[in-house]
Parts: structure tokens; sequence; C-alpha cells
């Protein structure tokens, strides 16, 4: 059989019915995507499509590591040689990419049936001497490079036009499933670091789904619940000071909402401070994660709360980090350290017995100093831009 070029693949005639088999084939494919189980039911209605006379096999070269994968029902046994085999194949630099063609048109001169690779392991599961079908995709550094092989079984004769057709249509879907399934394993890996990352953060960070309900949390907001410093109330989070309630319930309602405006474009009004029973505070700060998103979501986080508690032992080096990430003084370090304790100017100048013209000389600088311009803004400037991580 000659070159194969896309323009010469022939187009099959399909009947109503073999056309809702195809349709069922290539969702099979795209089943294999998350579910792996679904190869060898994949593979008996492959050799069904193709009047039980084809062995379809798919490798995937992974882009960061050079990793080579395949899935195919050969026996385990021959697992070494066929994963060889492939190895030898994308060694050609000279290999087509992103058409389906005839392996015997990269070895025009050699018989198939005297080389190793069929006598040893090919003859001996029933395939035919008959060059097979390959589909390579083309190379891109960000997708692993995909290879579909189609041998056939038992008959000696070259694929007929219907199944070169059939082989040009499904091709494609493999390498389209098999790009999905390194996306979805990336977006995994992605999923757990950024995970894991959250959970170390010393702030609690609390999910809210588009109805304002807590969807998840980390280690350290769990562990401000479990002291009802906050508390759940049928899947929402309410206050312990009830008195405080109201605003909470709007600032979630807020920035939960389809089009949180207020909360987005006044930073001030996403940012409060709640007591707890013991009269020690909590800053809370709201954050809409994904706009757009329907209330209707079930589950979806659209939204979180950073929790800073300014008396646990993770605020230890809060002053020493804002000295040093936006050039404080001590003065100005003690004195946002109290804001975020939920003192007032006139509470802090108080607390130090000093005047309150002397407070609001230093708030102006720390403004400066941070680029912010009220203290809604530099609560929630401190609680983003000094998390603090656990390292473990």
């Amino acid at each position: 059989m000659g070159a194969l070029h896309e323009g010469d693949i022939p187009e099959a005639s399909i009947s109503a019915e073999g056309d809702e088999t195809l349709s069922a084939v290539i969702a099979q494919i795209f089943e294999t995507t998350t579910q792996n189980g679904r190869w060898p039911r994949l593979l008996a209605s492959l050799q069904r499509a193709f009047g039980d006379t084809a062995h379809v096999s798919v490798w995937t070269i992974s882009p960061s590591t050079g990793s080579v994968r395949v899935w195919s029902d050969i026996a385990p046994e021959f697992a070494p040689q066929l994963k060889g085999s492939f190895d030898r194949m994308i060694e050609r630099r000279d290999l087509p990419r992103s058409r389906l063609f005839d392996l015997g048109d990269l070895f025009p001169a050699l018989d198939y049936r005297k080389t190793p690779e069929y006598s040893e392991w090919l003859a001996p599961l029933g395939l035919s001497p008959v060059w097979p079908l390959v589909f390579v995709s083309e190379d891109r550094v960000d997708l692993p490079t995909v290879g579909v092989v189609v041998h056939r079984r038992r008959s000696v004769r070259p694929f007929d036009e219907g199944e070169v057709a059939l082989a040009a249509r499904l091709a494609p879907h493999f390498v389209r499933s098999q790009h999905i399934r390194h996306r979805i394993r990336e977006a995994r890996r992605s999923r757990l670091a950024l995970a894991e990352v959250v959970e170390r953060l010393l702030p609690g960070v609390i999910f809210l789904d588009g109805r304002g309900r807590v969807v998840g949390k980390n280690r350290s907001a769990a562990h401000i619940l479990a002291e009802n410093r906050l508390q759940l109330e049928a899947g929402f989070l309410t206050s312990t000071n009830r008195s405080e309630n109201e605003r909470l319930r709007a600032l979630v309602r807020a920035v939960t909402a389809e089009a949180p405006a207020a909360t987005n474009s006044e930073a001030g009004r996403s940012v409060m401070t709640v007591a707890d029973r013991e009269g020690a505070s909590l800053s809370l700060y709201f954050v809409r994660l994904m706009p757009g998103t329907s209330a209707n979501d079930d589950r979806t986080p659209v939204a979180c709360i950073f929790i800073g508690d300014p008396s646990s032992s993770a605020s230890d080096g809060l002053e020493d980090s804002l000295r040093q990430l936006f050039g404080l003084t001590p003065a100005e370090a003690e004195l946002v350290s109290l804001l975020m304790q939920g003192c007032s100017l006139k509470q802090i100048a108080a607390i130090r017995r000093s005047s309150l013209n002397t407070v609001r000389t230093q708030i102006r600088s720390v403004f400066r100093k941070t680029g912010t311009s009220r203290q809604g803004d530099l609560v929630r400037l401190i609680l983003t831009a000094v998390p603090g991580v656990s390292d473990t």
C-alpha cells in the first residue's frame, strides 16, 4: 500500500447502524481518559468495528519525563517487546506527524515477516505480516506524543479502503483523549499541590459555595471552629457574638452573589472583625474566587474567607514580617498588630499611653509605606501578604 495522505483517505460509507456503532466506540475512547478499566471493553469494540480483524495499541510519551505508557490487550509477557517496538519507532526523526500512514512506508525494502518484531511476538499473537496502520500526534512541548497502531489479525490481505477510513476517523480521537488525560493528570497534581499549600496556611481559610454554605476549610479554620470561636449552623458560618451575625451574613451574601460589586469595588466592606466569647478578636477577609458562577452550583467554591487570629502563636512573628516586608518601624508594626486584633485607634492610644494624634500620624505613615488608604485595605493586605506557612 502506498503512502497515505490525508486527502487520499477514502470516506467510508457508514450506515445509520454503523454510524451509531462508531459513535459508541468514540465515546468509549474518551471514557478511558479517567477509567483505565475501560480499555479491555474498548479494544473488544474496536476489534468488532474492524470486523474482528484488528488489534489496536495506544502509546504515549510524557513531555516532561519522556516515559512511555502503553495501552493494549497484548498478553503481559509480550509487553517489553511491545514497548521496545514503540521505542524504536519513535526514534525515527522522519516519522510522519498528525496523519495516518502505513508503517511500511518507512521501511519499503524490508519484509515485515522477516523482522524479529514480527517473528518473535506478533506471529505468536496471531497477527498478520501486513504492515500496521500508524497515527502519531504532532510534537508539542506541553502535551504527550500519542501513537495509535492498528495491526491486522489473521488475514494477510492489506487493509481495505473502509478500514483505512475507519482508522483515520478513530485515530485523532485517541490522540485527543490522551491529551485530555494528560491535562486531567496535570490539573490533579496542581490541585493537590494547591490544596497542600492552603492546608499549610496559618490563617484559617473557609470556602463558600454560591449559597454561602461552607464547603471546605483548612486545618487552621477547623481549629478555630473546634474552639467555638466561630460556629457552623446548618452549614452556614455564624459568629458566637450574635450582634455581629447580621453583618457577617451580609458580607457572605455579597461575596457569593453572582455580581458581588460591593465586595469587590469597596475593599473596606470586605473586611470585618468579630469577637469570640472570651473577648479575643478574629479578622475576616472575604474574597470572591469565581465571578459568574451560578448560585445554584452545589458544593462549588465561589468565595473564601481568610481568618486572621492575632492572638494565636501563628502571629508571633507578625511584627518582624511587617518590618521586613514594608519597612515599618517597630512602633508602626506594633500598631498594625493591634489593629489586626480589632483595636480602634483610641484603644491603641490608651494601650500605648500616647496621644491620638501620634497614633493617627503613625497610621498615615503605615498607609503610605503599604500603599493602602483605609484600615480595611490594610487588614486585607496583611492577611494576604503575610500569610505564614506551617512546615508540617
